[in-house]
């Protein structure tokens, strides 16, 4: 697999645990909400952070598996 296809990979399984975490978020209490909410801008940090720059291939290889 190319690296791009492995940041993709990545990109993709984060996103889709991302949108979980917010599911169980729309769910929650508006304490466990506030609680969580520095974990999910930082997740989103994430995010964006891997839609601008992808891994090198050891990183993104270690992070599919």
């Amino acid at each position: 697999m190319t690296n791009d296809e492995l940041n993709t990979l990545l990109y993709h399984k984060l996103l889709k645990e991302q949108e979980q975490f917010k599911e169980k978020l729309r769910n929650s209490s508006a304490q466990e909400v506030m609680q969580n909410a520095y974990e999910l801008v930082i997740r989103e940090d994430i995010l964006l952070h891997l839609e601008e720059n992808d891994l090198r291939d050891r990183k993104s290889t270690r992070l599919n598996s």
